[in-house]
Protein backbone atom coordinates (compact mmCIF):
# COMPACT_ATOMS: atom_id res chain seq x y z
CA UNK A 1 0.00 0.00 0.00
CA UNK A 2 2.87 2.38 0.66
CA UNK A 3 4.72 1.53 -2.56
CA UNK A 4 1.67 1.48 -4.89
CA UNK A 5 -1.10 3.45 -3.13
CA UNK A 6 -3.23 3.55 -6.29
CA UNK A 7 -3.70 -0.27 -6.38
CA UNK A 8 -7.12 -1.36 -5.12
CA UNK A 9 -6.97 -5.09 -5.83
CA UNK A 10 -4.66 -7.76 -7.25
CA UNK A 11 -5.75 -11.24 -8.36
CA UNK A 12 -3.46 -14.11 -9.37
CA UNK A 13 -5.08 -17.26 -10.79
CA UNK A 14 -3.56 -20.38 -12.29
CA UNK A 15 -5.43 -22.03 -15.16
CA UNK A 16 -4.56 -25.73 -15.28
CA UNK A 17 -3.61 -26.77 -18.81
CA UNK A 18 -1.47 -29.44 -20.43
CA UNK A 19 -0.06 -26.79 -22.76
CA UNK A 20 2.39 -24.10 -21.71
CA UNK A 21 4.31 -23.48 -18.52
CA UNK A 22 3.08 -22.35 -15.10
CA UNK A 23 3.97 -18.73 -15.97
CA UNK A 24 2.11 -18.90 -19.30
CA UNK A 25 -1.03 -20.29 -17.64
CA UNK A 26 -1.05 -17.76 -14.81
CA UNK A 27 -3.64 -14.99 -15.00
CA UNK A 28 -2.67 -11.75 -13.21
CA UNK A 29 -5.14 -8.85 -12.84
CA UNK A 30 -4.73 -5.44 -11.21
CA UNK A 31 -7.38 -2.87 -10.32
CA UNK A 32 -6.21 0.68 -9.70
CA UNK A 33 -7.77 4.06 -9.05
CA UNK A 34 -6.36 7.21 -10.63
CA UNK A 35 -8.49 10.19 -9.65
CA UNK A 36 -12.07 9.30 -10.54
CA UNK A 37 -11.07 6.57 -13.03
CA UNK A 38 -11.01 2.87 -12.18
CA UNK A 39 -8.59 0.90 -14.36
CA UNK A 40 -8.52 -2.89 -14.66
CA UNK A 41 -5.48 -4.43 -16.34
CA UNK A 42 -4.33 -8.01 -16.69
CA UNK A 43 -4.78 -11.44 -18.20
CA UNK A 44 -2.34 -14.09 -19.26
CA UNK A 45 0.38 -11.50 -19.77
CA UNK A 46 3.28 -13.98 -19.60
CA UNK A 47 1.84 -15.84 -22.61
CA UNK A 48 1.91 -12.63 -24.65
CA UNK A 49 1.05 -8.96 -24.29
CA UNK A 50 -1.78 -9.45 -26.82
CA UNK A 51 -3.54 -11.56 -24.14
CA UNK A 52 -3.97 -8.51 -21.93
CA UNK A 53 -7.37 -7.10 -20.96
CA UNK A 54 -7.79 -3.45 -20.10
CA UNK A 55 -10.92 -1.58 -18.99
CA UNK A 56 -11.19 2.05 -17.96
CA UNK A 57 -14.34 3.19 -16.10
CA UNK A 58 -15.02 6.88 -15.67
CA UNK A 59 -18.18 8.63 -14.38
CA UNK A 60 -19.83 10.67 -17.14
CA UNK A 61 -20.68 13.54 -14.78
CA UNK A 62 -16.96 14.01 -14.02
CA UNK A 63 -16.02 13.69 -17.69
CA UNK A 64 -18.49 16.32 -18.90
CA UNK A 65 -18.52 18.33 -15.64
CA UNK A 66 -22.32 18.10 -15.29
CA UNK A 67 -23.32 18.16 -11.62
CA UNK A 68 -26.95 17.22 -12.32
CA UNK A 69 -25.89 13.88 -13.88
CA UNK A 70 -25.69 10.85 -11.59
CA UNK A 71 -22.32 9.45 -10.42
CA UNK A 72 -23.66 6.01 -11.33
CA UNK A 73 -23.63 6.56 -15.10
CA UNK A 74 -20.27 5.19 -16.20
CA UNK A 75 -18.35 5.28 -19.47
CA UNK A 76 -16.25 2.16 -20.05
CA UNK A 77 -13.50 1.85 -22.66
CA UNK A 78 -12.23 -1.69 -22.96
CA UNK A 79 -10.08 -4.15 -24.80
CA UNK A 80 -10.94 -7.73 -23.91
CA UNK A 81 -9.26 -11.01 -24.91
CA UNK A 82 -10.81 -14.44 -24.30
CA UNK A 83 -8.08 -17.13 -24.35
CA UNK A 84 -10.71 -19.87 -24.42
CA UNK A 85 -12.57 -18.53 -27.47
CA UNK A 86 -13.15 -21.09 -30.18
CA UNK A 87 -11.78 -19.85 -33.50
CA UNK A 88 -14.52 -21.87 -35.29
CA UNK A 89 -17.24 -19.86 -33.54
CA UNK A 90 -18.96 -17.51 -36.00
CA UNK A 91 -19.79 -14.88 -33.35
CA UNK A 92 -16.15 -14.35 -32.35
CA UNK A 93 -13.45 -14.26 -35.01
CA UNK A 94 -10.44 -14.05 -32.72
CA UNK A 95 -11.64 -13.90 -29.12
CA UNK A 96 -10.83 -10.17 -28.99
CA UNK A 97 -13.28 -7.35 -28.33
CA UNK A 98 -12.55 -3.64 -28.32
CA UNK A 99 -15.14 -0.98 -27.67
CA UNK A 100 -16.93 1.44 -25.42
CA UNK A 101 -20.18 1.34 -23.49
CA UNK A 102 -22.22 3.44 -21.12
CA UNK A 103 -23.87 1.70 -18.18
CA UNK A 104 -25.71 2.53 -14.99
CA UNK A 105 -24.27 1.10 -11.78
CA UNK A 106 -26.73 0.15 -9.04
CA UNK A 107 -25.43 0.50 -5.49
CA UNK A 108 -27.17 -1.06 -2.48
Amino acid sequence: EQIFPFLINTNVNYIDSKEGSVAQNTDIRFTAAFGDAIIRFGGQVFKGISNTDIAIDYPLNKLFKVKSLSNNIILRLERYYDPLANSNDISSTSGKRTGALIYYKLKF
